[in-house]
């Protein structure tokens, strides 16, 4: 696996994707899996199942990595659903792109605790009535990327769509 950093610095880098309505989902090209691990971490793996190669992000550069492209979602006992991001206030940025052949694959380790705690998380949290992101709800991982319709032909072959993982208990 090839591992590019883009050579221009994004001083302007939406916290949250924006929804474009031609993002559509693709589990016949990549493939999320999902693995809690103890205490309180997650592991999602990103994984190339076409026959081709596909160009993808892995995540974001700034002072510590921020996941962008990935999205948790909870639901509660209750049937509340929850939604979970890894972004937070950032200066400067790049994007992390890699290049996955048949079968390769990316993963992160993600501590959900630490992310409860972020302002992003905080305020959808508490109004569900938690501090953190309770135990014995289930949870599935989102991997997603938009089309860029003002970038050049190297981003504009970066994959888009979204592909989910599998219900997880945690």
């Amino acid at each position: 696996m090839k591992l590019f950093v883009s050579l221009s610095i994004l001083l302007f880098w939406s916290l949250r994707p924006v929804h474009h309505p031609a993002i559509v989902e693709k589990p016949q090209e990549l493939s999320v899996s999902l693995k809690v691990l103890k205490p309180d971490s997650i592991s999602i793996l990103v994984k190339n199942i076409n026959p081709k190669t596909i160009t993808a992000y892995s995540h974001v550069i700034t002072h510590e990595k921020h996941y962008d492209y990935f999205e948790l979602e909870a639901i509660t006992p209750d049937g509340e659903q929850l939604y979970f991001d890894f972004v937070d206030n950032r200066n400067k940025s790049a994007p992390v792109i890699v290049m996955l052949k048949p079968g390769e694959s990316f993963s992160h380790t993600l501590n959900l605790q630490k992310w409860s705690e972020r302002s992003i998380n905080k305020g959808m949290l508490k109004k569900a009535g938690f501090n953190y992101l309770p135990r014995g709800i289930k949870i599935r991982a989102k991997y997603r990327n938009s089309p860029c319709d003002n970038c050049n032909d190297y981003y504009k072959s970066i994959w888009t769509g979204y592909v989910y993982s599998e219900w997880t208990p945690f």
